[in-house]
């Protein structure tokens, strides 16, 4: 029996917990053993915070609760005084110290707590809430000489850093499932789209399928390589991408050098706009509209699950084969088969889109276009026993939805999820207009799948410096013609106007919002307009429904889990320090800054994925958290460092006041970083549906 999936997403969170405090551990077991090795008194080693649950005490045994009031009583006991004379003496570390040794009781209180998140380890003499705390006893931290507090000090981090590689060792050997390393995806425009290859300058732009072989002469393990050392690469600086550029016909290929710049995205970070390889298997939609999307859709090519065997009568493994024959279709079906079905399936290719930044208030958002006609919206999926079932169809086009005329995908949706009632809608519904009203439900959606690529050529828009700008086409005309030829879509307009060539074209116009008036418009497409149109991609309804291709990253022998290991290791500490740099500088936005919230999000994701995934994000968290205790900040390992460093050249503490301002600038700074990353958690949960 399948477990639900709240049972399956608590226990995956249980996990990470677990293991994040295992992690935690680990760094106050390095302070611990150090402080024993070099003689400091250590009163407590503590998994979780509070009180005690259950303490062991050489002596004492395993006591229920603390071992803390047997201990005293044993002491008092033993040096015969009374509650007002022990009282006065507790502050004698020494004389109890020597008490304890006398009765052969152990200094140590090794304690779990109530809240097993973490640990910490008391030592004498050392309070992190408290700088200026002291004590005469020869074994206390402040006593000790300043190589042996900073070898306590820095003992944390280097455990961090020395656990990570097991962890990743034992996450490989499992094994871990990551985005191969080959590109599949190139945005139109973008640096990766328009980069000239060293080798040869009529190969420009990288291309679906080749295989990234290094960066910056850094070999390349997976995709997550190259979104990471993209979103860290310096402002301004390029970054040297070598690709394996593979042969259709199953030779090696060649290799090519692309000396690109990544520029900032939407989503604030570098990138070079390259996006990862889908597979050729289906997914499974969720959700009824998805579902009524793929039953209507893509029914009748392919069932979900199916993986695609063959494309033209070629045999396909992999996506990057399948789009090559895709891009050589120039706009004609193709035929395809899968492993789900005993008969070929003839596929439609459709055109894609050129893609633009405009203007939309105070922010810029980016449009499809086709030389600058914007596509009108379309309906092509109702969910049943959805709200818009029964009052949309699939082929509507929206002509408005609240007022709001000809709105793209995300204003539609936008308008839905804001709204507070019903939502006034005006479609057009073979080639006449309806007026409709849809009442969202409680989670503000109505069940639709939206297009811009319809049966019908609708222009919702257009751009002001494209050639059909002077036409004067207005939102919601309909091309049908193009020099006489009949065009029922995107698709056919593309290919409509490649056939007519530079120079002037006849586009018959209907207009329904305007009675269904039929006129002639002449239009003049230049080279740059032609060579635009075939510059741009083909695709099919199946491309948005492949399952992403994951690939296990997997070792033979503990041996090789090892280097690999240590390899991960030394390659996320470098590249957490970049990131912090990249910070400073601002070419990584602070609010890409995960929080508690954020990073038991992640966690819970990887843990859900399998153990392999769990430990591997637990050995980036580890090297994370070496990473941070070590910066020169109040309150942190690397700030009490620091501190020693000061010590050591004047010869004395710094004075208790400016300890103490230390410790609440420390705490400001840590309260100010919480609540900043919180917000970002809480900002991010909710753009996720969290």
């Amino acid at each position: 029996m399948e477990l639900p999936s709240f049972v399956i997403t608590t226990g995956a969170l249980l996990l990470f917990l677990i293991g994040i405090s295992i992690v935690i551990f680990l760094h106050e077991f390095g302070h611990f053993i150090v402080a024993k090795w070099v003689g400091i008194r250590c009163d407590q080693f503590a998994i979780g915070f509070g009180k005690a649950m259950l303490s062991w005490r050489k002596g004492l045994g395993m006591k229920v609760g603390s071992t803390e009031p047997e201990y005293a009583r044993r002491i008092q006991q033993h040096l015969g005084l009374s509650d007002e004379q022990f009282a006065a003496l507790k502050s004698d570390d020494v004389r109890i110290g020597q008490a304890a040794t006398e009765m052969g009781l152990g200094e140590t209180e090794y304690r779990l707590n109530y809240l097993p998140l973490g640990g910490y380890v008391k030592m004498l003499g050392q309070e992190d809430m408290d700088p200026t705390a002291m004590s005469d006893n020869p074994r206390a931290y402040n006593q000790k000489p300043i190589w042996a507090r900073m070898c306590v000090i820095s003992a944390g981090v280097i455990m961090n850093i020395i656990t990570a590689v097991p962890i990743f060792m034992v996450a490989f050997l499992i094994g871990v499932d990551s985005p191969p390393a080959v590109i599949g995806g190139v945005v139109p425009n973008s640096p990766a789209a328009l980069a000239v290859a060293v080798e040869d300058p009529n190969a420009v732009g990288t291309m679906h399928g080749d295989n990234m072989l290094s960066i910056d002469d850094k070999p390349v393990t997976d995709f997550v390589d190259l979104k990471m050392l993209t979103a860290l690469t310096k402002l301004g600086e390029k970054l040297k991408l070598e690709v394996r550029r593979p042969d259709l016909n199953g030779g090696e290929g060649r290799v090519l050098t692309f000396n690109i710049e990544p520029k900032i995205g939407k989503d604030g970070l570098l990138s070079v706009g390259i996006a990862q390889a889908p597979s050729l298997t289906m997914i499974k939609p969720k959700g009824k509209a998805s579902a009524a999307r793929f039953k209507e859709v893509l029914g009748k090519y392919v069932e979900p699950g199916a993986t695609v065997t063959t494309v033209q009568g070629n045999a396909v493994d992999a996506f990057w084969q399948f789009d090559r024959h895709v891009q050589a279709s120039n706009g004609q079906p193709i035929t395809i088969t899968t492993d789900a079905a005993d008969r070929p399936v003839e596929l439609p290719v459709e055109t894609a889109f050129q893609v633009a930044e405009v203007e939309a208030g105070e922010k810029k958002t980016n449009v499809y276009h086709l030389l600058g006609l914007q596509p009108a919206v379309a309906i092509v999926g109702v969910a049943e026993k959805k709200p818009a079932d029964g009052v949309l169809l699939k082929g509507d086009v929206i002509a408005a939805v609240d007022g709001r005329a000809w709105p793209t995908s995300r204003q539609f949706r936008k308008a839905i999820a804001q709204s507070e009632g019903d939502v006034r809608l005006t479609v057009v519904r073979d080639g006449k207009i309806e007026q409709l009203v849809v009442t969202p439900n409680r989670k503000r959606v109505i069940g639709v799948e939206l297009d811009t690529e319809t049966n019908t050529a609708y222009v919702s828009a257009v751009l002001a410096d494209s050639p059909f700008a002077a036409a004067g086409i207005k939102p919601g005309t309909r091309i049908s013609a193009v020099n006489g030829e009949a065009v029922v879509s995107y698709t056919d307009l593309r290919c409509a106007l490649a056939e007519a060539g530079a120079g002037e074209i006849n586009l018959t116009l209907h207009e329904p919002l305007l009675g269904g008036i039929e006129r002639q418009v002449a239009v003049t497409l230049d080279e740059q307009a032609l060579t635009q149109l075939a510059a741009l991609r083909w695709t099919t309804p199946l491309n948005h429904h492949f399952k992403e291709q994951l690939v296990p990253i997997q070792t033979d022998s503990p041996v090789e889990a090892v280097a690999l290991g240590y390899h991960k290791t030394k390659v996320f500490l470098v590249q957490t320090y970049v990131m912090l740099a990249r910070l400073i500088e601002g070419s990584v936005p602070t609010d890409k800054l995960a929080g508690p919230l954020g990073i038991g999000r992640m966690g819970t994701t990887f843990a859900e994925k399998g153990p392999g995934h769990l430990l591997y994000f637990l050995g980036l968290i580890s090297v994370n958290l070496a990473v941070i205790n070590f910066l020169p900040l109040p309150i942190v390992d690397g700030g009490h460092f620091v501190l020693l460093i000061i010590e050591k050249v004047r010869g004395k503490p710094l004075p208790e006041p400016v300890m103490n301002g230390i410790m609440i600038v420390g705490l400001a700074l840590l309260a100010f970083v919480f609540i900043y990353v919180t917000k970002n958690d809480i900002i991010n949960w909710s753009r996720m549906g969290g």
